[in-house]
């Protein structure tokens, strides 16, 4: 009897997680009186809730060991040669299986078991009530007859007329699932057949039919789709939009499996405008290793052509010139035995193509392409890196340059209280331009010595280092000696005031004294050149890491208080305000006045959902810097605000930024964003959309804006406009587009603390 019941466990088990594993790419309604009987209710409303087996059986306290078997029954008529009888409350449990019925007949000398009186099944996983069964033992197979089930952890319901299964396929017969709560019937997948054949991960159906709310809404005679996850060749959801390059675009995503560690998808567009392409996109997967490969690729675009004859800026377009445009873009990362590595390559037809066809806010400024491939072994107190870089603009848009390539090598270790190491590189430059060609060799190490105090009262960071570089040109040799010191300590004071015991102060004054003598360097050229960056670090440690070649000799002194307010119940920083000064105690060429820099940053939370922060900077760095920023931050539940605007007056940069979503009724959600560019009047990216969240299903509508813009006072002004819709059926499958990935990008950044 045990291997008996352990046969109809397992084959029940599997049967029943294959049956729901297949039908997790669609949709359903179903309706059952015997998931109502397992649905327990909670608080928040008829959406939330759980199925519960108590309700109907009486829960055992303690495990049971599964090697034995509980019968319970009021009559047992025994054959030992022919068919048993066990009849009146016949229950049966093997660990946590649990089998109920009125009436069930044993066939001891082929192992069958069958009732047509209705039997009750439970485990941890499911429960089924079946109004027929026949569970054959030594075939391993079972043929039931209405099955009525309910995915306990899964959330899953639906029903079956017939089912029979074995070890390996299972078939279903007027089958339908739905993840919808009993009662609040939404969506129901009904198939006349599915078969699900486990050795190739592959379910078959037939004839199926997706309903919302009772109202037939989709049929296919035919799918096939992959069980446990996997995946299989097949069409993905449509994308249409429309846009100013391409006027009403249609995309038709066809995806192939090739094996399971790499897949193919194929993506025709087609465009009113009649700039049709084709994007391919191919993933390989290893257990070190990802690569990526994408391609795009049109055919004809007269209207580019048409569009570059107008241009006075460019040369003239030859007749023969080809319509063709394309893209290709490879990238590779791997991590093995200690070693890290990444390329990036990428090549276009024109210096268009990122702008009119990117997928990010940073194609549409786009002058050229990036080509990296990085090597590193990262060890205890060492770092090796092999690296090539190549910039490659786009015609007309500047130099291209090389590192071809550039060896950097790493190592620190400790001696006493200090920190000693050195690190060095070489690296060969190649620079062409309209003009002249650089080709450039550079050589450079530097030694340093740190002494890194860390106590509960503050810090003291102290660094002096001695550097050399040397740079071997086509005509002559420069080399040069770099001196640089580093004095960073800072004080924490901290008190309570008697009189507002449940809040704290504290008090962060801080000094930081730097000088770089740079040496004498006449380099006709500058390869590496540090981003900008107008925050209290670059008030506080002029001499930041901004390349090797053209570094400004730096003599300073900053000094700097941070004070802060805090709640100790709550744990919130009510308050807080940065001040930054530094004056330089010498005069030099980009700064002969020595002016000084000035940064002032405060922080505020009003309460745990609402934070907000203003910040001002002025500083001298080769040029006059000066930024202006605002940011605020309300979240609470479903409901919220960010917003900053800033300013920088160097960079011409005025821009302003408001995300807001809004519940406006049960279910039913509001937000929008406006990303404006004001220098030159045009949004950045900005949507309106509306959401309906229901127990089991999700609708969302969005108008989605982008506008590019070319640089070179360009007239011609391209907008990307788009109505994208995304219907998610929960626990199933999402059809549309992914809306959520535009409303939800960049929104839950925090409020900026210098």
């Amino acid at each position: 009897m045990n291997a008996r019941l352990d046969r109809i466990k397992r084959q029940r088990t599997h049967s029943i997680c294959a049956f729901v594993l297949s039908t997790l790419s669609i949709s359903v309604w179903a309706d059952s009186d015997f998931a109502k009987s397992l649905w327990r209710t909670s608080d928040k409303g008829a959406c939330n809730g759980h199925y519960d087996v108590s309700l109907l059986v009486e829960t055992q306290s303690e495990s049971v060991d599964t090697d034995e078997v509980e019968v319970r029954a009021d009559r047992i008529e025994l054959d030992l040669k022919g068919t048993s009888t066990i009849s009146g409350d016949v229950s049966l449990r093997l660990g946590d299986l649990f089998l109920a019925t009125s009436s069930l007949e044993v066939d001891a000398v082929d192992q069958i078991f069958s009732t047509v009186d209705g039997m009750t099944i439970f485990s941890e996983d499911f429960a089924l009530y079946v109004d027929a069964t026949t569970i054959e033992a030594k075939a391993r197979s079972l043929q039931v007859q209405g099955a009525d089930f309910v995915l306990l952890n899964d959330g899953y319901r639906g029903k079956a007329e017939r089912l029979t299964a074995s070890d390996d396929v299972a078939e279903f017969e007027d089958v339908s699932i739905t993840y919808c709560p009993p009662e609040v019937n939404s969506w129901l997948l009904s198939a006349g057949r599915i078969r699900l054949d486990r050795t190739q991960n592959i379910a078959v159906a037939r004839d199926v039919q997706l309903s919302f709310s009772r109202l037939p809404t989709f049929y296919v005679p035919y799918l096939r789709f992959p069980l446990s996850g996997a995946r299989t060749t097949g069409l993905l959801p449509p994308n249409f939009e429309r846009n100013s390059l391409r006027g009403y675009e249609l995309a038709l995503p066809i995806y192939v499996n090739l094996a399971p560690n790499y897949d193919l998808t194929l993506t025709p567009r087609l465009s009113s405008r009649r700039n049709h392409s084709l994007e391919t996109e191919f993933r390989y997967l290893t257990r070190v290793s990802n690569s990526e490969f994408h391609a795009v690729f049109l055919p004809s675009d007269d209207e580019y052509l048409d569009y570059l004859a107008t241009r006075i800026d460019r040369t003239p377009v030859s007749t023969v010139r080809s319509s063709r445009r394309w893209y290709v873009g490879v990238q590779h990362s791997f991590a093995v035995n200690g070693w890290v590595g990444d390329v990036d390559y990428s090549f276009v037809s024109d210096e268009d193509f990122l702008r009119d066809f990117g997928g990010s806010i940073d194609d549409l400024g786009r002058v050229g392409l990036w080509r990296t491939a990085y090597v590193s072994k990262l060890g205890r107190d060492y770092q090796l890196l092999f690296s090539s870089e190549r910039f490659e603009p786009f015609r007309y848009w500047g130099t291209s340059v090389s590192k071809l390539p550039q060896i950097e090598y790493r190592h620190q270790f400790p001696l006493y209280a200090f920190n000693v190491g050195f690190d060095t590189h070489m690296a060969r430059y190649k620079s062409v331009d309209l003009v002249e060609e650089f080709d450039v060799e550079r050589r450079h190490g530097n030694f340093f010595l740190q002494l890194p105090l860390q106590r509960t009262w503050g810090s003291v960071h102290v660094e002096a280092a001695r550097a050399y570089t040397w740079f071997g040109l086509a005509t002559e040799n420069q080399s040069r000696h770099t001196t640089n010191f580093l004095l960073d300590s800072k004080l924490i004071i901290d008190r309570m005031p008697d009189r507002l015991a449940t809040l704290m102060q504290s008090l962060e004054p801080r000094v930081v004294y730097v000088r770089r003598d740079s040496g004498s360097q006449k380099l006709p050229f500058s390869y590496d050149v540090g981003p900008r960056a107008v925050t209290m670090d670059s008030i506080f440690n002029p001499t930041r890491v901004t390349g090797y070649d053209k570094l400004p000799s730096v003599h300073s002194i900053a000094l700097g208080l941070r004070g802060s307010l805090i709640d100790r119940v709550a744990r919130r920083k009510l308050l807080e305000m940065q001040l930054a000064v530094s004056a330089p105690l010498e005069s030099f060429e980009y700064n002969p006045r020595k002016t000084p820099s000035f940064g002032l940053a405060v922080l505020g939370s009003l309460t745990d959902d609402l934070q907000w922060s203003v910040a001002y900077f002025q500083y001298f760095d080769l040029a006059r810097e000066e930024a202006n920023e605002f940011r605020i931050r309300y979240q609470l539940d479903q409901t919220r605000v960010n917003g900053w605007l800033r300013y920088e007056k160097e960079a011409a940069t005025l821009q302003s930024y408001v995300d807001v979503a809004v519940p406006v009724a049960q279910g039913w959600n509001l937000y929008g964003r406006w990303h404006h560019d004001w220098e030159h009047d045009a949004h950045v990216d900005s949507y309106v959309g509306v959401e309906f969240s229901g127990c089991c299903m999700e609708y969302r509508l969005l108008w989605h804006r982008t506008i590019r813009y070319e640089w070179l006072q360009s007239e011609r002004i391209q907008s990307r406009t788009g109505l994208r819709f995304e219907l998610s059926m929960k626990g199933l499958t999402s059809l549309g587009d992914n809306v959520l990935s535009i409303v939800n990008r960049n929104i839950n950044s925090p409020v900026l603390v210098y």
